[in-house]
């Protein structure tokens, strides 16, 4: 069989986002990859079976569990096939026996290249001798399943929800694609590993191409797959023990740093180096750690009270814009002296293993890192602060009462503790920890007492005791002996009993409670992330708590997608998504919770607090930047539970910024603070060129007057040469002057100056690449797009580009981070000199990587930063000459003056 049956078609109506990405197929696939990026409930199930069925040859499709690879061949026999239910003999779920159409784990993959079992299918113990490290049997496990591909002809491969690609099993998926016969790679995802490093994006890249297409949840909800939602941010601050420990880690940390600055050894240690007292001779070593060697030079300073001269010089740094010493510049200087330069202080090695102990002790040395402001354990304090227990039955209380009956909540978490289970009525013991367990007892105990609280996750699953009829029939709906469930009081509140499912109806036991969930029988259920934040399919959700340490933002917006979906017969269902964060009052730094919520909010659009747009990013919720003190959390809560209690205002707000918008799609934005626009060169010039011009005009002028009352005719003369020698000279600088006025006109306003800077990138991306390129077609093909710039009501400039694909799209706005970003170790340096000479400052830029692969791309973007910014030097970083230039950009871009902060937001217009 070679190709689909011809009565293999599509049996439904589709939506029309799909459409957009089936008409668009041909370009998408030009590089013989197609990669969507489809938020939850987009059905791209579904579009990938299309895309399977248009490409109609024997296909290989790979998921995550073997809950969502039933999904694909439920979806195949459901929409694709007339011929009723049942396992077509062309499909097959097992790696190990493919056939045309083959929908298998990658576990499974996994399970025939390692030589495990694969643990969701097959709980035998491994035979003898057929274990991971026995070579001979795993290789030709191997060899087998590639024959076997080769003589299908396996010509099309299918990565669903790709993101999981970062784990071991990506080895065995390249190995396949290598061995398959040019084989079209499609992966479907619902988030992007966009927060992983820049070694872990170019391998999921590699083997699952560029972004090609996205299915964006505003465009979702406007269809009515998604329903109108917004994420809440419950604070709370450490308990009084936590507030403890982490005041006397903070306290030793102080004494240590104390000592530090009082140690004349390792003063004198740092002085004695030979890269602060002959820098000149040793740059490379110095440009290879700029960090660590600016860091060396502001500890000196703070003790000495004078900086060493030569390297701050080599450095870059002026004596004046040295930064003040602070506990971010000694983790940078400590981790150096202790692991990565320890060879350059061998001989102050004793001096230093002290050094190192006293942090050791005092846990401020973790993984030969050096961390003073925070490590594991005072991060866990906040991640996990017990503290988070009477947020869960404060927002409990506050949707019970919103909402009433009509409730349908999920805590989502990470542990079970069913340890924490009181022993009998009368053990009322503390709850110390977060899990699914304590939120219930936390739950159970509130005044929430009408709440219907439930409990499900792999190994323990909880019910009201007065549910046991309704499960009973329930469970002989799903099929399930009613002798095959039983129920047990728990043993410290009969209200309640543990279910369990014996036999082979066991796997049933997540279908039997969620039915339980949507009828009503359950309002409130703890649950594990593990069990019920993938893949687990209960639209009546309406409110959610995420109780997750998970930071990936991938796995975060998979438990939100949980809660967002449409319900059947419910069109004004809404959803309120929580998250919890613990954060110290008064402290200015950002806490790991909060930071862990930043990274979170990169991926999650919602509607804004402050105005009718949607965007990304947690600043849409105007909760500011700590310090925050107790009013500060007492007013950030009570505003997030008058937002939450008005959801018909949520639906409204929904409406409004969507037809607000007048493209109608996300537009992926750059912000940046105004430290890094031209515009004060832009000026400068302007005004240099008009001093010019009435200081040539003013001297013909004089020089007039002054012919007119000359006394001979010599003098006369050289009067009237001199006039017309500057009345020329003011003419020949004209075009400059006309130049400067037209420049100082397009950079009027921050967004102009701005927009200036991104066609400048534009142009040069234009014609960067030659015609053997392969990224030529990109990048000639930009010029379909248009720059798009504005200011910001948070003071910042925002750009983006409207057109083009989102290849392209993504390509120039990393192009401009870079540009606009910190300097880090660019191959080429863009130069602005301040036509006023040596008085005042240069700026750098880094020349972008796309840009920077030859001279000829170089001084092309040099030329068009020249038309439409200014003039501009273009220095090569990989010679002597050029990195001493490197160094002084990079101090420059440390200095707090010259700080950029970029950044990327997703908004809808």
């Amino acid at each position: 069989m070679k190709t689909f049956p011809s009565d293999i078609q599509f049996r439904k109506p589709w939506r029309r986002y799909q459409q957009r990405v089936l008409s668009e197929l041909d370009d998408y696939l030009d590089d013989n990859h197609l990669h969507i990026v489809a938020a939850p409930g987009s059905g791209k199930t579904v579009l990938g079976l299309e895309v399977v069925r248009r490409l109609n040859r024997p296909t290989l499709i790979f998921t995550p569990t073997v809950a969502i690879r039933d999904q694909w061949i439920d979806r195949l026999v459901g929409l694709f096939s007339d011929h009723g239910p049942g396992l077509p003999d062309w499909v097959s779920r097992d790696i190990r026996d493919p056939r045309f159409l083959t929908v298998s784990t990658y576990q499974g993959l996994h399970s025939v290249y390692s030589g495990q079992m694969e643990q969701e299918e097959d709980q035998q113990p491994q035979p003898a001798g057929e274990k991971a490290g026995k070579d001979g049997p795993r290789s030709a496990r191997k060899a087998a399943l590639l024959k076997k591909l080769s003589a299908l002809d396996v010509r099309t491969l299918v990565l669903d929800e790709a993101h999981h690609l970062r784990n071991e099993w990506w080895r065995c998926l390249i190995d396949v694609k290598k061995n398959l016969n040019e084989p079209t790679v499609v992966a479907l995802t619902a988030t992007a590993p966009f927060d992983v490093s820049p070694f872990e994006w170019d391998r999921y890249v590699d083997l699952c191409g560029s972004i090609d297409a996205e299915i964006t949840v505003p465009e979702l909800v406007q269809e009515k797959n998604l329903c109108p939602h917004q994420d809440y941010v419950y604070i709370s601050t450490p308990l009084r023990a936590e507030q403890a420990e982490l005041a006397e880690f903070r306290r030793q940390v102080d004494a240590s740093v104390k000592a530090l600055t009082d140690n004349e050894g390792f003063i004198q240690a740092l002085e004695g180096d030979r890269r602060v007292v002959e820098p000149g001779t040793h740059i490379e070593e110095i440009l290879a750690d700029p960090g660590f060697y600016s860091s060396v030079a502001i500890f000196l300073n703070h003790v000495r009270g004078r900086p060493p001269k030569k390297l701050l010089a080599a450095i870059g740094f002026s004596r004046r814009k040295c930064p003040p010493l602070t506990l971010e510049w000694l983790e940078v200087l400590l981790t150096g002296c202790l692991y990565r330069h320890a060879k350059s202080f061998e001989a102050h090695k004793g001096l230093f293993q002290q050094i190192a102990r006293d942090l050791k002790r005092i846990g401020a040395i973790e993984r030969r890192t050096v961390s003073l402001r925070s490590t594991s354990r005072t991060a866990r304090l906040l991640t996990r602060s017990a503290s988070k227990l009477k947020s869960i039955e404060d927002i409990v209380e506050i949707e019970s009462q919103s909402l009433g009956s009509a409730l349908r909540m999920v805590v989502l978490t990470d542990f079970v503790r069913s340890a924490d289970f009181p022993r009998d009525p009368t053990d009322a013991k503390d709850l110390k920890r977060l899990g699914v367990v304590p939120i219930f007892e936390q739950i159970r105990r509130s005044k929430a007492s009408d709440v219907r609280l439930g409990i499900l996750t792999g190994t323990l699953t909880v019910v009201p005791a007065d549910t046991q009829e309704s499960l009973r029939a329930i469970g002989a709906d799903l099929g399930i002996d009613s002798g095959s469930i039983a129920f047990k009081p728990l043993a410290h509140d009969e209200r309640f009993c543990e279910v369990v499912v014996r036999g082979a109806d066991k796997q049933k036991t997540v279908a039997l409670v969620t039915n339980l969930f949507r009828q009503g029988g359950l309002t409130v259920l703890v649950g594990t992330t593990s069990l019920l934040g993938e893949g687990w399919d209960a639209p009546s959700v309406n409110a959610l708590i995420l109780a997750s340490f998970v930071g990936s933002y991938m796995l975060s917006n998979q438990m939100r997608g949980r809660a967002i979906r449409t319900e059947e017969g419910n069109p004004t269902k809404t959803a309120n998504i929580w998250h919890l964060v613990c954060q110290e009052a008064g402290v200015a730094e950002l806490g790991e919770d909060l930071d862990t919520l930043i990274r979170r909010f990169k991926a999650f659009v919602g509607v804004s607090f402050k105005s009718s747009t949607i965007e990304s990013g947690l600043s849409r919720l105007g909760i500011g930047s700590p310090p925050y003190d107790a009013a500060r959390i007492d007013q950030i809560n009570a505003t997030m539970t008058q937002q939450a209690r008005d959801r018909n205002g949520l639906r409204t707000r929904w409406e409004l910024a969507l037809g607000a918008a007048r493209m109608g799609a996300m537009a992926e934005e750059v912000t940046t603070s105004l430290l890094a626009l031209p515009r004060d060169f832009v000026v400068t010039r302007t005004v240099l060129a008009v001093l010019w011009q009435v200081w040539f005009w003013g001297v013909s002028a004089f020089s007039i007057w002054m012919s007119r009352s000359a006394a001979s005719w010599p003098l006369r003369a050289l009067m009237l040469l001199l006039a017309a020698v500057s009345a020329l000279a003011a003419v020949a600088a004209l075009p400059k002057f006309f130049k400067a006025l037209w420049l100082l006109l397009r950079h009027g306003s921050a967004a102009s100056s701005m927009k200036q800077i991104g066609n400048a990138l534009l142009k040069a991306l234009v014609g960067r690449a030659s015609p053997h390129d392969k990224a030529s077609g990109d990048a000639r093909s930009t010029s379909r797009l248009r720059v798009i710039a504005q200011r910001r009501d948070d003071g910042l400039v925002a750009c983006s580009v409207k057109g083009g694909s989102t290849r392209e799209r993504s390509v120039f706005l990393e192009a401009l981070q870079e540009l606009l970003g910190p300097i880090d170790d660019p191959r080429y340096l863009l130069v602005r000199k301040s036509p006023l000479g040596p008085f005042m400052r240069k700026d750098y830029h880094a020349v972008p990587k796309v840009l920077a692969k030859n001279k000829e791309s170089a001084e092309h973007f040099r030329r068009m930063w020249a038309r439409h910014i200014g003039p501009c030097e273009i220095l090569y970083t990989r010679n002597p000459q050029g990195r001493q230039m490197l160094l002084k950009a990079r101090a420059q871009s440390l200095s707090a003056a010259f700080r950029r902060r970029t950044d990327r937001i997703r908004t809808w217009q």
